[in-house]
């Protein structure tokens, strides 16, 4: 098994964890452009993805939050919004996601280093949910 996967001690710290996920709203969440940095990929792909599974689940919108809940799913939902960042200078909006939105986004990279990214991302959403 590969260890960089998982690590441990030291080098798995709250700040680390604070980089890829954050309570935003009471949720553990991440969003478009973390997935972005860490996928290697240009943020935009990353938003075309996001847009791409609210067009293909049913979904409900109220405010800027998108929520898909399909009722065949037994209480499956998935929720996103937008918000607006800054960076060098530029203003852009970016996605902030739920597990089970960052889930259905992530399946949409194959890549070996997203299949890599999707795993870190688990343990340290299920460290961040214990803290």
């Amino acid at each position: 098994m590969n260890t960089t996967l998982y690590p441990k001690g030291p080098s798995l710290n709250k700040a680390i964890i604070d980089r890829i996920v954050y309570v935003k709203q009471g949720q553990v969440v991440t969003d478009s452009a973390i997935i972005a940095d860490h996928l290697k990929v240009k943020h935009w792909r990353v938003s075309r993805a996001v847009e791409s599974v609210i067009d293909d689940y049913p979904h409900k919108t109220v405010g800027l939050r998108v929520t898909i809940c399909d009722p065949k799913l037994l209480g499956f939902s998935a929720s996103c919004w937008t918000v607006t960042k800054e960076y060098r200078g530029q203003k852009y909006d970016v996605y902030v996601m739920d597990k089970a939105m960052v889930s259905l986004v992530s399946m949409r990279f194959t890549t070996k280093q997203a299949r890599q990214w999707q795993l870190r991302y688990c343990v340290f959403w299920s460290i961040a949910i214990t803290q």
